[in-house]
């Protein structure tokens, strides 16, 4: 929609395309997004994934939201 908040959907986008490294039949697989926010919600995605870092998923520097700890 066009009123979404942006951050948080670029966030789930993640998470949920990531999760379990995208080997689970729940994970995401297609994004619907306005045209009107389709540019900006992919440059925020690409921020998101610009700050994942890639590792032992057990250290808690590898988690997606450092913020969350």
């Amino acid at each position: 929609m066009k009123d979404a908040d942006l951050d948080l959907a670029a966030y789930g986008i993640t998470f949920g395309g990531l999760f379990n490294s995208g080997q689970a039949c729940e994970s995401g697989t297609r994004i619907l997004v306005h045209e009107a926010i389709h540019d900006q919600l992919m440059e925020k995605l690409a921020a998101v994934c610009d700050t994942l870092v890639v590792g032992n998923p057990l250290d808690p520097k590898n988690i997606l939201w450092p913020d969350c700890q």
